[in-house]
């Protein structure tokens, strides 16, 4: 089980610990080495963008432990019909325990009910097998294969691109949709 929290500077110095390991880096938009201020400083970037309604981002929380673990959000958020793009991480401590899993799945749920988007996209490294899991899990259709537009990311880096559109997600059967 994982709790969603909307981000906030709370969760700075977590989210500090756990963004400077530098494999978050070698899968993620997160930078290496890690800034002294990153989390409070891409906190207070998102919770403006939030306000502005183009972003959305949550921490991570093992419900039990109170822990944060990750961090999932959507970026980008425009267009008609409203459009984004679905993003996480779980620091290293906690990978292969099905969290990112169990967020991705319950931020789509959010995302398409609370805040009325109706297209999702998202990407993962070609050799990153277990996030294209997780996007496949949670309902993503492969729809092809592409490079980042993040200057982190060289043309040898290839990306598997997906999509899930609010109409197919209401399709599937939502066992989990009750999440603590």
């Amino acid at each position: 089980m994982i709790r969603l929290d909307p981000i906030s500077l709370a969760h700075a110095p977590a989210v500090q610990a756990l963004a400077s390991n530098p494999l978050i880096a070698d899968t993620s938009n997160v930078p290496h080495p890690y800034p002294a201020d990153g989390a409070v400083a891409w906190i207070r970037y998102t919770l403006a963008l939030r306000d502005q309604r183009r972003e959305v981002n949550f921490a991570m929380i093992e419900p039990a432990s109170n822990t944060l673990v990750g961090v999932c959000g959507v970026l980008n958020i425009e267009g008609t019909p409203r459009r984004g793009e679905l993003g996480y991480w779980v620091g290293v401590p906690y990978w292969r325990r099905g969290y990112a899993s169990a967020a991705a799945r319950e931020l789509v749920r959010i995302v398409f009910t609370d805040h009325r988007l109706e297209e999702l996209y998202s990407s993962c490294l070609v050799r990153n097998p277990a996030s294209r899991r997780v996007l496949e899990k949670t309902g993503f259709r492969h729809v092809g294969y592409g490079t980042h537009p993040n200057s982190k990311w060289g043309p040898h880096d290839r990306f598997a691109l997906f999509e899930l559109t609010k109409a197919e997600w209401q399709q599937r059967p939502h066992p989990d949709a009750q999440m603590t």
